[in-house]
């Protein structure tokens, strides 16, 4: 294994840092708009989609400032480049287990978005109307199932001697200081751990499929709604299914590729630099979708844009022409 080239790691880190910036400002903007213009028959959505966006921002900045991981391709290797991890010279092991930890984190907040959605709409003596007894353990299990496999990448590390192993007279261009940070993964754990995440993808899809098939069908069939608000709810449900999508194919989709690359060996380590640029977007992306999508956020939008052009108006200074001449002879 080769080291990258300082030009190659010089446009990596420049663009990460640059797609971190602006998914910052962008996301704090979200953040103002959903804590500001959220209705307040939907107090409880706004709670959970808060909690979707401070997950999604702190990865981001956690990736980008903390982790910001190179690969030693075809060797299951990794490095860091994180400005704060250089300082504080963190493990590179456990901030690579941390950064799973928070990908894995976005997913609970969207199931909650969907059972918010679900039960929103379900009747007070229907069979699926839970209550939030049974609701909270089952969001704790959520918070601990997918916390499970971030946890999971902590065992998947060679012994020292391991990696002594695998490493010795394998990579080129790397000082011993740099060596010394690096964390050799075992490719037959990761396979394994490859095969746990497609069965909880899987499930995942199939749990989403069921939850928006009653959904819909239920809002067929409610005699209870107006017509309108049926339409709402119908609306709302198949934004959160863009949205959710984003997230995947935004994060999931390059974490896969990246797993990927350690269990088969793949010889390029371009295709995880790719990865993580891509996962520096997914948080501002979902935002993004998520104002034009909501008719709150966009009339709130709206509002925050004429209220700055009747501001500018009304302070704007009077040109001569419409100012009123003052008749000293009266």
């Amino acid at each position: 294994a080769t080291k990258q080239s300082g030009g190659v790691i010089g446009w990596y880190t420049g663009i990460n840092y640059g797609l971190t910036i602006a998914s910052f400002f962008i996301d704090t903007f979200v953040v103002y708009i959903i804590f500001t213009y959220t209705p307040r028959t939907s107090l409880g959505y706004r709670k959970h989609l808060l909690m979707v966006m401070i997950v999604g921002i702190s990865t981001t900045l956690y990736l980008c400032l903390m982790f910001q991981p190179v690969t030693t391709a075809p060797l299951s290797c990794i490095y860091a480049l994180g400005l704060i991890q250089s300082i504080v010279h963190l493990d590179t092991h456990l901030s690579f287990t941390i950064f799973v930890c928070a990908v894995a984190l976005n997913a609970p907040p969207l199931a909650n978005c969907f059972l918010y959605r679900h039960q929103t709409i379900m009747m007070a003596n229907s069979r699926f109307k839970f209550s939030e007894s049974i609701l909270l353990p089952f969001r704790v299990f959520l918070y601990l199932y997918f916390l499970a496999h971030g946890i999971a990448v902590y065992f998947m590390r060679y012994p020292e001697d391991g990696q002594n192993k695998l490493t010795q007279g394998n990579l080129q261009g790397f000082t011993e200081e740099e060596r010394s940070r690096l964390a050799c993964y075992d490719m037959n754990k990761f396979k394994i751990f490859l095969i746990i995440v497609c069965f909880t993808c899987g499930f995942c899809l199939l749990l989403i499929f069921l939850i928006c098939y009653h959904i819909f069908t239920v809002l067929h069939s409610h005699q209870a709604l107006s017509e309108k608000t049926k339409e709402y709810h119908k609306s709302m449900t198949k934004s959160l299914i863009i949205q959710s999508t984003m997230i995947a194919m935004n994060v999931i989709g390059p974490l896969f590729i990246y797993f990927i690359q350690f269990s088969f060996e793949f010889r390029s380590s371009v295709y995880s630099l790719i990865a993580f640029e891509v996962i520096s977007t997914y948080s501002a992306i979902f935002g993004v979708l998520l104002l034009f999508q909501t008719p709150s956020y966009r009339d709130g939008i709206r509002l925050m844009i004429k209220n700055r052009e009747f501001i500018e108006v009304t302070t704007a200074p009077k040109s001569p022409s419409t100012l009123t001449p003052i008749n000293w002879s009266a």
